[in-house]
């Protein structure tokens, strides 16, 4: 299991990033304990995920968790084994124990006021032929508790897979989202990116992580998702040389130890890229305009015909120009 140094987590909750996962003194919490009785009802036990939620929401300020509770895992099996290995996904047994569960995580979270604090990973970039297995699950999830967020990490949005009944799709490829826009469902569906955000790319500027939160405001990128920061420290030291497995996509870098990592300049500019887009809020609400300023819509990141990013502006320094015209701006508005 994943374990977080606790350096590790005082970094990223320095820097207002979510570590995404629940947990409790360094342990990863997956979900609510849970047994199968004799008559095949479920029983579950919240005692720790209460706790570990109670810390990420109400003191972390942690702004979402990617749960794998329903996750399906090979063809017709839910993964930690929440169905026991007789349990097929189609069968009436293994159904219920899916709506049981569904009914009682939303009850639950209804209570702790944390209902649009989760996403539920259906399946990890699915094949076609579990297609009928996800729309099929999801549909018990939505019928039982249709206020849960469902989601998908996937490569396209087919249309075999019901996309008005799937919440978040996950996105690894930009140039997924280019092909895809069109096929949002009344601006229902929220459109994710994660991994494939260029952060192992030298070639770049180094104002690219910054740049990504202008580029979700032109595109409609509800939110980014870096699997790296659970295990950014997860390095290792051979005869005092550090040797770090992800380096393409390292957020912070390992210290002298495993336990004191060390901020990156990307965390920096990710950190200023979330202040823009606070100022890009502020402005065209202010001024009840979907536009802006033509000098800082020309700063916003394009997607080529492949769903390649063109860069226009390529510097801090001409960001920070933009983003004080704006402050001006919204501080003319005030009243």
């Amino acid at each position: 299991s994943l374990v977080f140094s606790k350096a590790a987590q005082d970094l990223v909750k320095s820097w207002g990033f979510s570590i995404c996962r629940l947990n409790l003194d360094g342990q990863i919490i997956w979900g609510p304990s849970r047994e199968i009785t004799e008559d095949k009802q479920l029983k579950l036990d919240w005692e720790k995920f209460d706790r570990a939620c109670e810390l990420a929401f109400r003191q972390d300020k942690m702004t979402v968790v990617i749960s794998s509770t329903f996750q399906l895992g090979s063809h017709d099996k839910l993964v930690n084994k929440m169905c026991q290995e007789e349990f097929r996904i189609g069968d009436p047994a293994s159904d219920e124990l899916i709506r049981q569960y569904a009914t009682l995580y939303s009850q639950h979270l209804k209570e702790l006021g944390l209902s649009d604090k989760f996403i539920f990973i259906l399946w990890d970039e699915p094949y076609s032929s579990v297609y009928g297995d996800i729309n099929h699950v999801n549909a018990i999830i939505k019928k039982a508790a249709p206020e849960l967020r469902t989601g998908l990490y996937i490569d396209s949005m087919p249309a075999a897979l019901n996309r008005d009944a799937i919440d978040v799709w996950m996105f690894v490829y930009f140039s997924t989202l280019k092909n895809v826009t069109s096929s949002r469902s009344d601006n229902q569906n929220r459109f994710w990116v994660y991994n494939d955000v260029g952060m192992g790319s030298y070639e770049f500027p180094a104002s690219v992580p910054r740049l990504y939160y202008w580029l979700a405001k032109r595109y409609g990128i509800d939110g980014y998702l870096y699997w790296s920061i659970n295990t950014m420290t997860k390095v290792e030291f051979r005869n005092g040389a550090i040797f770090n497995p992800g380096v393409q996509f390292n957020w912070i870098y390992p210290g002298e130890t495993q336990n004191t990592p060390l901020p990156s300049l990307r965390m920096l500019l990710s950190r200023e890229g979330l202040d823009d887009y606070e100022y890009l809020e502020a402005y065209m609400k202010l001024y009840n305009t979907p536009s802006l300023p033509e000098n800082a819509a020309q700063a916003c990141p394009e997607l080529d015909d492949i769903g390649e990013i063109v860069f226009t502006v390529k510097t801090n320094r001409e960001l920070q120009d933009i983003r004080n015209g704006l402050a001006r701006k919204i501080d003319a508005k005030l009243p």
